[in-house]
């Protein structure tokens, strides 16, 4: 399968563990997840300012976001069905892409991400892009066995 990327953006593949934000509900919609939105839907959006605001402390650049006053990581699609999927988030540093998916512990399982996560795969083997996949706190070890199970490369950061 061969799929294409306007631009995207990090050092090494890696997974970024977070404390367990919870609280404030989200202005977004969850409509392109077949999950059921609920307690973490919050969480979610809260884990990405929490991820925006880290990569601007770390120097990284380019910085795109899929929140409210940020322009939009351009979306990841296959050629072959024209199908794909936009990161919560992208930057570049030290001159290669970072490509970020932000999962909570009631998606990481699902065949939504499942789809994501072998997408935005491919296109970081193929273009030297690393992924970077956010987690809470709690959840790495669901996270890097689910990664394992489907055969997709990932660091814990």
């Amino acid at each position: 399968m061969q799929y294409y990327r306007d631009s995207c953006c990090c050092t090494g593949n890696l997974w970024i563990l977070l404390g367990r934000i919870s609280g404030r509900e989200s202005s977004k919609q969850q409509k392109e997840v077949s999950w059921q939105p609920g307690k973490n839907e919050g969480a979610h959006e809260a884990l990405v300012q929490w991820l925006v605001l880290q990569l601007q402390a770390k120097g990284y650049s380019n910085i795109k976001a899929d929140l409210p006053g940020w322009a939009q990581p351009p979306k990841i699609t296959w050629t072959s069905t024209g199908e794909g999927h936009i990161p919560d988030a992208s930057a570049h540093a030290g001159g290669r892409q970072c490509i970020f998916r932000v999962e909570t512990e009631d998606t990481i399982s699902i065949e939504h991400t499942t789809s994501q996560l072998t997408l935005f795969d491919a296109y970081a083997k193929q273009h030297s892009a690393a992924l970077v996949v956010v987690v809470p706190k709690g959840s790495e070890g669901d996270a890097q066995r689910q990664l394992a199970a489907w055969g997709l490369n990932a660091t814990v950061w």
